[in-house]
């Protein structure tokens, strides 16, 4: 069986007061605990919440080139009628309608190292690939939303994609 490792490379995001007053805190490495699909808490104790960018019935998504990649951190979004139904990633291929589960929601992995929060997740159902998707919200961060939704998200961009084979 081919594993998928989907690697969602989860910016973090700095702003000048936090970096000021918990300068040691805000740089390293830090071992994280998974509280859920979607949460995790840094052995320091602050927690990164993701659940208020949850949307299964919209979730964030971006096209690069002939695909579109839809993502959403807490509930399973709907992808290919074949595959299992727990995709967190669905790859879209615009002109022959395929869908792919690229990461499976219940094997979210956590890590946060050099002020980044990096989430991997494996398939059962894509060739062994890595994808790269990065996702800028203040939730990203840690103790930023804890459940509250997000002032401004950037969400995925255009073209944040990168496709390694």
């Amino acid at each position: 069986m081919k594993i998928t490792r989907l690697m969602l490379l989860l910016k973090f995001l700095s702003f000048a007061n936090s970096l000021v007053q918990n300068h040691l805190k805000n740089f390293g490495n830090f071992k994280t605990k998974k509280l859920s699909d979607c949460k995790a808490e840094l052995d320091d104790g602050r927690i990164v919440d993701l659940s208020s960018l949850d949307n299964p019935s919209n979730p964030i998504s971006v096209i690069y080139e002939n695909q579109e990649y839809f993502y959403n951190p807490c509930t399973a979004i709907e992808c290919d009628p074949n595959s299992i139904k727990n995709t967190a990633i669905c790859q879209k291929i615009k002109d022959s309608h395929e869908e792919y589960n690229c990461g499976e929601q219940n094997t979210a992995f956590f890590d946060f190292k050099n002020n980044n929060l990096y989430i991997s997740y494996t398939s059962r159902d894509r060739p062994a690939k890595n994808y790269f998707l990065n996702l800028k919200s203040p939730c990203c961060c840690p103790n930023k939303c804890n459940g509250k939704k997000p002032t401004k998200s950037g969400g995925l961009s255009l073209g944040s994609v990168l496709l390694i084979m």
